[in-house]
């Protein structure tokens, strides 16, 4: 797996843990 493919999967499950904890943590 190349450092590109690392770092786009990384970003994405980043913003994907929070845009779903982002919520909750609202409430």
């Amino acid at each position: 797996m190349t450092n590109r493919m690392k770092a786009v999967l990384g970003a994405s499950a980043t913003i994907a843990v929070w845009a779903t904890a982002f919520p909750f943590g609202k409430l």
